[in-house]
């Protein structure tokens, strides 16, 4: 097993248990992919044929609005599992940008190949199924906080829960990502450092 294959099956093993012998039949389904900062995984009417786990990297999922505005769905960095899942499921057109901000290397699998390692290796069923659970929940509470907390404690609840990625992102696109403007983001950060004061150096808040 190579390294990326690995890093890979170390994530499925967090969810669900896998033999020696699964273990070896998930990696052949997969291909590797790189992308260079600023390209696009899928572009809105493309069919999205790959759901494809980030080894390393980071990307964007955005969409854009009748007056050109991006709108950011999902920051996604290693271990992250990234696609346009309705266009993947059922073939329909994308209807969102996946673009990588930094240089990234994917693992990727084609739908066909995955519905084939449902029947092989059974666990992988059980594990997609716990992501997009995950998934639907983080969804959820993304939404109650939007609609709940203030843009301050947005902030904060992001950096606490996934701490060092703010730093990979421009503030254009993580605030777009938290439901406000970059110069309120801007604002906070400065608060933020301003109320831990100069004692606290080590102390970050991206």
């Amino acid at each position: 097993m190579d390294h990326l294959g690995h890093l890979l099956v170390t994530h499925i093993r967090k969810y669900v248990p896998l033999s020696s012998e699964q273990e070896e039949k998930v990696l052949p389904s997969f291909r590797q992919r790189r992308i260079a900062k600023r390209g696009y995984l899928i572009k809105p009417g493309e069919v999205c044929r790959y759901e494809s786990f980030v080894i390393k990297g980071s990307l964007r999922s955005f969409i854009t609005d009748e007056q050109e505005h991006e709108h950011v769905l999902q920051l996604a960095v290693e271990e992250a599992w990234v696609s346009d899942f309705n266009s993947f499921l059922y073939g329909t057109p994308a209807q969102f940008y996946i673009e990588a901000v930094e240089p990234s290397v994917l693992l990727q699998i084609e739908r066909p190949d995955l519905e084939a390692l449902y029947r092989q290796v059974p666990p992988l069923e059980r594990y997609f199924r716990l992501l997009h659970q995950n998934l639907y929940l983080k969804l959820s509470q993304r939404i109650v906080d939007n609609l709940s907390l203030s843009a301050r404690d947005r902030y904060i609840n992001f950096i606490q829960q996934a701490p060092g990625v703010a730093a990979r992102f421009p503030q254009k696109h993580l605030a777009s990502y938290l439901g406000m403007t970059p110069v309120a983001l801007s604002l906070i950060r400065k608060g933020l450092k301003d109320e831990a004061g100069p004692g606290e150096g080590n102390l970050s808040f991206d």
